[in-house]
This record gives structure tokens, sequence and C-alpha cells, in this order.
């Protein structure tokens, strides 16, 4: 339904919105809004309902509420006339599985249309989001929430908040439109942290357990999706203390206090010069991890009571690593 108000001057319209359709992809590649890269499985279907209010300074949709695939939505969004345009927002999602809506890893070192980023500077929004559940690489973000600004071209979120496996989360994100990409730098932490939980949630078969905490700080220039994680670099740092390396199988060898390591990233590769567990066995080392091609290389000097010094080298896929008693294969 469609209704007018003062249409001699300054017209106001008030109508209710209802849309709903089973191929959502179909009708974003006719707009031209389907991204290239989106896998299959997203933006299948969708079901909105909301009421739009609309003069000649402001348009308003409010009671926002419907689907998008598996994801509710609810809120309201405003926009109001100048140069830039000004938008306001506040948005509630439930369930949200990011992975649904990245490329496959294997695809990041493949060519990939280049990100526009000139729409930065010709908006303006204050903005808020929050997330029942937000799965990020099989981690689960419980009550997420996120303040996002857009102005002069730099888009900022911070501080983002949410719980994860006891613990909490956070983090900030600056972003900023130039003629060469993206201009990113993302910080993220974790903080007391159960780690047995955190494997369950992710469905690792190894289980490690302990409390744990992580700070990463990256940045980078991209230009799109394939500079991702090739163009990062940064630091990363974690600790875990007071665990099981193997919660299946307590035991006196597989106790420790203290798990940790620091290290840098460049061009997407992860070195660490001082990863270091003490506890039952005591291990030194040093290695990197390719977050490119998801292979690892890591030298390790192991001792425990009783036990002489072996050096062990763990190497190849992230996800089934390989391992050898020669440090230097």
């Amino acid at each position: 339904s469609v209704s007018g108000t003062r249409l001699d001057a300054n017209p106001a319209w008030d109508a209710s919105l209802s849309v709903s359709t089973g191929n959502l992809r179909a009708l974003l590649a006719q707009w031209g809004m389907l991204p290239s890269s989106l896998p299959q499985q997203a933006l299948r279907q969708a079901q909105i309902k909301a009421k739009i209010r609309a003069d000649e300074s402001i348009l308003r949709l409010s009671e926002l509420e419907g689907r998008v695939d598996d994801t509710r939505l609810a809120g309201q969004i405003e926009g109001t006339k100048g140069t830039p345009p000004h938008w306001t927002a506040k948005l509630r999602l439930g369930t949200l599985r990011l992975g649904d809506y990245l490329p496959a890893s294997s695809k990041y070192a493949q060519p990939s249309t280049p990100w526009q980023t000139e729409w930065l500077r010709k908006v303006q929004l204050d903005g808020d989001l929050s997330v029942e559940r937000l799965v990020i690489a099989r981690i689960p973000h419980e009550n997420l929430t996120v303040p996002v600004t857009i102005k002069n071209g730099v888009l900022t979120a911070d501080p983002i908040k949410a719980r994860v496996a006891g613990g909490t989360a956070g983090a900030g994100l600056r972003a900023e439109g130039t003629a060469g990409g993206l201009l990113a730098r993302l910080r993220y932490t974790l903080s007391a942290v159960n780690v047995l939980t955190l494997c369950k949630e992710r469905g690792q078969e190894q289980l490690l357990s302990g409390t744990g905490s992580l700070d990463a700080d990256v940045s980078g220039l991209l230009r799109s999706g394939a500079d991702i994680p090739a163009a990062l670099s940064g630091t990363l740092n974690f600790v875990i203390r007071n665990g099981e390396l193997d919660a299946k199988k307590p035991g006196p060898m597989s106790r420790f206090s203290s798990l940790s390591a620091s290290g840098a990233l460049s061009k997407g590769i992860l070195t660490t010069r001082d990863l270091n567990l003490s506890g039952g066995l005591s291990v030194r080392g040093q290695g990197s991890i390719n977050l490119i091609n998801k292979t690892l290389n890591y030298a390790l000097n192991v001792t425990g009571p009783g036990i002489p010094e072996i050096p062990v080298r763990y190497y190849g896929s992230l996800d089934a690593p390989q391992r050898s008693f020669n440090a230097t294969g």
C-alpha cells in the first residue's frame, strides 16, 4: 500500500514493502550487483518486510525484518539528503557464517576483480550492527557488537566486542579508500578463552586445553580479495596457560604450564622464532606458516625428565602435518 501527504508542497510518501524471492542470485545478477567471486551457496533466497517513509530530504526504512539465506535480520535504516548523503542504520542479525560469503581460500592467490573504493567518499554512515552468532574461521563469536562509521573515505569499526569460548574478543578495523586500493588495518584480541571449548567448537580432531589469549595486528594495501593474505604484514602473539597438549589423553607428559609464541607476518608468511612450551615436556623451536598455500615448516627441540634432547620437524599441510625426527629434514 502507498499513501501520500502534502502533495502540493514537500510531498511525503508512506508505503509498505514486502519482498520474497527464492532465487536472489538471479535478481541481483539482473541489476549487476552479484559479485563474481561469491560462492554458490550465498545469497540464495530472501524475505524482507519494511515500512518506507520518503520526502524531499529523508528516506526511512523502519520496522525492517526478514531473512537472507539462513540469517534473520531486523532494524531500521535512514538516509538524509546532502553532499554526500548521510545514512544511519541499526541492524540486528541472527546467526551468520561469514565463510559462506567469502571466496574459497584456494582462490585467494588467483586474479580477482579489483575492489571499487570510490563509493567510500560518496557517502557518510553512522551505524550499529549486532550479531547473535558470527562464525569467522570456524570461531563462533557470540553477542557481537560493531559500531560503524564512514566519513571522508574512511571506514571505521571500533571497538568491536564479542564473547568467544567463555572469554572475550575485541577488534578494531580502519579501511581507507585510496587510488591504489583499500589501505586497511585490523587489530584482533582474545582474552581468557577456554581453549578446549574453542577446539571443540571449531571441530578440531586434536584437542588442546588451557586458558588462552591472543593479540594480532595486521595491515596492508588491498586491491582485491587476491591480496589476502599476501599483501598483509604485522605481528601476532599468543599464550596458553595450565593446559594439556592432548586433552583426550591427559597426563604428566601432556600437561603444561605455558605454551607461547610470537611472530611476524610478511607477504602471507608468519615466521616464529620463540615457540616455547614449559611442562612435562620442554619444547623450544622456530619456523613458519605459509598462510597462502596453508603449509608449515617448524624445527623443534624436545626434552623431558630422563629424555635427551630430540630434534623434531613438523612440515607439510596445516590440516595434516607430517613429522620427522630430523630437524634439518
